[in-house]
């Protein structure tokens, strides 16, 4: 279960919404309501909208809408039930507080919007709105445990990460980039995206303007996935692609005679190497590797920078 909270200064528009007044092609049924009269929603604002005049509070209104996955088992007695209990979690005293709440019914998941005034009946301080975020969270979890509702992971904040479209894409995602990028050892950046490719995902990295990597996502099936995501963020990646340059480098240096021609393949530093390599030699290589890759970042860098100067004019001397 999800909770949204937004504050505000008019109940009008906000229960308006709530009732789907103004919007015919939504659908929307009132299932609770504590300390006001009436049936409409036009009678709900005007009495808490009253009562919040009294008071010096700027913002009164507190819109929470509850939200749960397409999966969950869960009636209006449910509903009816995890919205008082909402209420309670956050502070608000169910005899001393005006509350409505609606269903909606316009997606796929069920979901519920509540309206409660801030301003207490009978005076008083209004209802604390700080850390809305965290008592949120902390409301909902009491409120799964107490109705046996499914939770949601604690690094998850939106239903849509639990649609089963997402968690293949994830899973997909990850498994790929976990084969190439540790048990193929894939080492640049063009064949990473072109292996990828190949298997039917996207691929976006982002650069910063020193050719640094610092962003990467991907696409499976009109599906967006972050590397985050997955476990793989730019850094990492970056330092793969990097220790499989080197990896490859020590495989390959037993390999050709010292006099032999060296095969050129594009994207590869081509360094020779006896059969007798110390491991200090190959620290040597490593470090070599490793200042060519910096130089080369700088070239790259030097040239952007110089395509993007406007060139002097000349003038004749008249």
């Amino acid at each position: 279960m999800i909770a949204k909270t937004v504050l505000g200064s008019s109940f009008s528009g906000a229960i308006m919404y709530g009732a789907a007044e103004k919007q015919p092609k939504k659908k929307a049924k009132l299932i609770d309501s504590h300390n006001v009269m009436g049936t409409t929603a036009e009678h709900f604002a005007l009495q808490m909208q009253s009562l919040a005049n009294r008071s010096k509070c700027k913002n009164p209104v507190w819109h929470t809408s509850l939200s749960w996955p397409e999966n969950e088992a869960i009636d209006e007695g449910k509903m009816r039930k995890a919205a008082r209990l909402y209420c309670e979690g956050i502070g608000a005293n169910l005899d001393r507080h005006q509350v409505v709440v609606y269903q909606h019914f316009d997606q796929k998941h069920p979901h519920i919007h509540i309206y409660l005034n801030r301003v207490p009946i009978g005076g008083g301080a209004a209802l604390d709105s700080s850390h809305n975020y965290a008592r949120n969270v902390k409301a909902c979890r009491e409120i799964e445990r107490n109705l046996n509702f499914q939770p949601l992971p604690a690094e998850r904040t939106s239903l849509s990460d639990h649609l089963p479209s997402k968690i293949q894409a994830r899973q997909k995602v990850k498994e790929a980039l976990t084969s190439l990028l540790i048990a193929k050892k894939i080492n640049s950046i063009d064949k990473l995206s072109e292996e990828l490719t190949s298997l039917g995902i996207e691929s976006r990295f982002k650069y910063d303007r020193n050719d640094k990597l610092v962003g990467c996502s991907f696409r499976v099936n009109e599906v967006a996935i972050k590397g985050t995501e997955v476990g793989f963020k730019a850094k990492q990646i970056d330092e793969l692609l990097s220790h499989n340059s080197i990896d490859l480098l020590k495989t390959r240096k037993d390999v050709l005679p010292k006099n032999e021609a060296v095969p050129f393949e594009p994207g590869y530093l081509v360094i020779r190497a006896s059969a007798n390599e110390t491991k200090a030699d190959l620290s040597k290589i490593e470090k070599s590797l490793w200042q060519s890759q910096m130089q080369l970042r700088q070239i790259k860098q030097n040239a952007k920078t110089m395509s993007h100067k406007k060139p002097v004019k000349k003038f004749k001397k008249m």
